[in-house]
């Protein structure tokens, strides 16, 4: 098993890929997680990314790539596969933006309803 851990840096980001995975797709998702990051509703704990390239000819879309965000008392995650791995990751951040403005509009509805309670006494 290539299993390959990309260098931590002051972020909370880790990338973990596993397969044939250049270092420039470990790179890219690296960037995007770290604009995820600073899009997310709250500060998140931890942000794990992970790349995946099975070599097996009969898997359809051999290239996988999962991610958690850990917002501390949420945790969004996604996974998706593609033929490709340019094509996995805009699939991956995709998906976890859609989560993560679904998140903040049901938190700021939550807010509203409480704001809208206390004033209604």
């Amino acid at each position: 098993m290539n299993r390959q851990i990309a260098p931590q840096s002051d972020s909370p980001i880790e990338i973990v890929s596993r397969g044939p995975i250049g270092e420039r797709s470990r790179r890219r998702l690296r960037r995007e997680l770290a604009r995820l990051e600073k899009e997310s509703p709250g500060h998140p704990i931890f942000v794990r990314g992970a790349l995946t390239f099975e070599q097996n000819p009969s898997v359809t879309r051999p290239a996988v790539a999962s991610a958690t965000i850990d917002l501390g008392r949420r945790v969004v995650r996604a996974r998706v596969a593609a033929d490709g791995t340019s094509t996995a990751i805009d699939l991956l951040v995709a998906r976890l933006r859609r989560s993560l403005r679904d998140l903040r509009g049901r938190d700021e509805a939550a807010r509203h309803r409480i704001h809208n309670r206390l004033h209604a006494v």
